[in-house]
C-alpha cells in the first residue's frame, strides 16, 4: 500500500499541477491571447493546424490527456473566434494528441525498454514521426473540409 501510494503521489502532482497551470491559464485570459494569435496568423485554416496543437501538447506533456486538459480551452477560444463547432475543434485536439503518443518520448522509452531496443529510442522516433506527421495533416485536411459544414 504505501509502495502504491508513493508511486502514485508523483503522477498525482504532475496531474494537479497540469491542471493548476490550465486553470491559470484559462483564467488570466492567456488562452484567449494565444487563440486570438494563432487565428490572426492562420486564420480560417486554423483547423488544418489545431490537431497539430494537440500533437505538440501530447509531446510535451506525455500523454493525450494532460494535452486536453493544457491546450483544450485554447482550441474552444479558437472555435469561438472562428465560429465553428467546439466539439470539431476538441476532436482535433484530442486525435491530435493521440498521434502524438506515437512519438512521445516518455512512451517511446517505455515502448523500448519493454521491447528490447534500449537505445534505440532516436531510431524509433524518426521511424514513427513520418506516419505521425502524416495522419496528423490527414486529420487536419478532414477538420479543414469539416468546418464550414458544422
Amino acid at each position: 500500500m504505501r509502495r502504491a501510494a508513493r508511486l502514485g503521489l508523483a503522477t498525482t502532482g504532475a496531474v494537479l499541477c497540469m491542471m493548476m497551470l490550465a486553470t491559470v491559464m484559462s483564467a488570466t485570459g492567456m488562452t484567449f491571447v494565444l487563440a486570438r494569435a494563432a487565428i490572426a496568423v492562420a486564420g480560417n485554416a486554423y483547423p488544418f493546424f489545431a490537431p497539430f496543437v494537440g500533437l505538440f501538447g501530447c509531446f510535451v506533456t506525455g500523454n493525450n490527456t494532460s494535452s486536453n486538459v493544457l491546450l483544450g480551452a485554447l482550441q474552444r477560444d479558437a472555435a469561438m473566434f472562428l465560429e465553428v463547432s467546439p466539439a470539431l475543434m476538441a476532436a482535433l485536439q484530442t486525435t491530435g494528441g493521440a498521434l502524438g503518443s506515437m512519438v512521445t518520448p516518455a512512451k517511446v522509452l517505455m515502448a523500448c525498454a519493454t521491447a528490447g531496443l534500449a537505445g534505440q529510442e532516436g531510431m524509433v522516433i524518426r521511424r514513427a514521426l513520418g506516419p505521425c506527421l502524416g495522419l496528423t495533416a490527414l486529420a487536419g485536411l478532414l477538420g479543414l473540409l469539416a468546418a464550414p459544414l458544422l
